[in-house]
């Protein structure tokens, strides 16, 4: 029996570091700003330094860390990334036999162009993990879990909705924190599998854009119509420096009820501060961290609280598994201030 199986992407990460980066502000650029380069130049890093990641992997590494039993499925490609995830895994005892090697693609790689005050971009190659297929998945072993944590699946939404069915028929509590590929398939084809997770995870421009709203829209507006949709379930925003909000909605009608004490409750949170060196894996981070304390105590409070310290410790770091915390230090975790009121 496990007590968590994550399924998403496995990456090769590769970071660079420079303070010639430059960049421009500009209401062109849909986060207002954006890094510049001549064409032609050459810009001189100052570091580079290479990791693993991938919602998959990083996710299964907290719950690891933290001392739950985890296996990880995740496609990868027969090489030096691959088998550096592998390796990684392997380290933190987690279940390694449902990844898969891909024979017609590599794995995926990332590189991550980064500073500690603009933030970071991302150039993605899926590789093999857009490739995500049924017979990749093991199925007669995700009813041998108490949770599933879903990550990307390369926007294979009819493979998540088999998931998702599969899961709740056998009575196994799932976590989604869907990729960019889900996403792009709206919240009307998604809605359906939306409404049978437990806990659905996205950052504040996913939620905006998953239901059309632009910024004039009220975070508390944004987590009440996403709780609309996961009935019975719960909504987590991460909101980056902002922090976090929480809503937990009573169920629609023939809907399993939320647990008592939760069901119409909003949370707010900051984030505890302090140096960041590169946030690239926070929010995995955040939201293992957050379904850890769903798993261990059953209180939105204290998932929100492990959660928190879980990414503040990762952003100090490179590499989004190189932070993460360990069980051991679960006593020491500095605590945020919570609000909570009503939805």
């Amino acid at each position: 029996m496990y007590d968590i199986i994550t399924i998403g992407s496995a990456t090769r990460d590769v970071f660079l570091l420079s303070k010639d980066f430059r960049s421009r502000k500009s209401q062109n650029f849909l986060s207002g700003q954006a890094f510049c380069f001549d064409v032609g130049a050459k810009v001189e890093m100052d570091d580079i330094f290479f990791a693993t990641g991938g919602g998959g992997t990083n996710s299964a590494a907290t719950f690891a860390r933290f001392g739950l039993k985890c296996a990880c499925v995740s496609k990868i490609g027969d090489d030096p990334g691959g088998r550096a995830s592998l390796e990684d895994l392997t380290k933190l005892k987690i279940d390694t036999r449902f990844i898969k090697k891909s024979s017609q693609d590599n794995t995926a790689y990332s590189v991550i162009i980064s500073t500690p005050t603009v933030g970071r971009t991302i150039l993605v190659y899926r590789g093999a993990s857009k490739r995500f297929q049924p017979t990749d998945i093991p199925w007669t072993k995700l009813s041998q879990a108490r949770w599933l944590y879903i990550t990307s699946l390369g926007g294979n939404v009819g493979l998540l909705k088999r998931i998702v069915n599969s899961a709740q028929q056998s009575g196994v509590k799932i976590a989604l924190n869907p990729g960019s590929g889900e996403l792009k398939n709206g919240l009307t084809r998604l809605k359906p599998i939306l409404s049978k997770v437990d806990a659905l995870l996205l950052n504040e421009e996913e939620a905006r854009g998953l239901l059309k709203v632009d910024k004039r829209e009220s975070k508390k507006n944004i987590a009440r119509k996403l709780s609309e949709v996961v009935a019975g379930g719960i909504v987590v925003i991460t909101r980056g420096n902002a922090g976090v909000v929480v809503a937990a909605a009573g169920p629609s009608a023939g809907e399993p009820a939320c647990p008592v004490g939760r069901a119409g409750k909003y949370y707010q949170a900051g984030t505890l501060g302090g140096k960041i060196v590169e946030r690239s894996g926070a929010g995995d981070a955040f939201g293992s961290g957050f379904i850890t304390g769903l798993i261990k105590k059953d209180s939105v409070e204290y998932a929100i609280q492990l959660g928190s310290a879980n990414a503040n410790s990762v952003i100090k770091y490179l590499g989004a598994k190189n932070g993460l915390l360990k069980k051991n230090g679960l006593t020491k975790i500095r605590k945020i201030k919570i609000i909570i009121s009503n939805l």
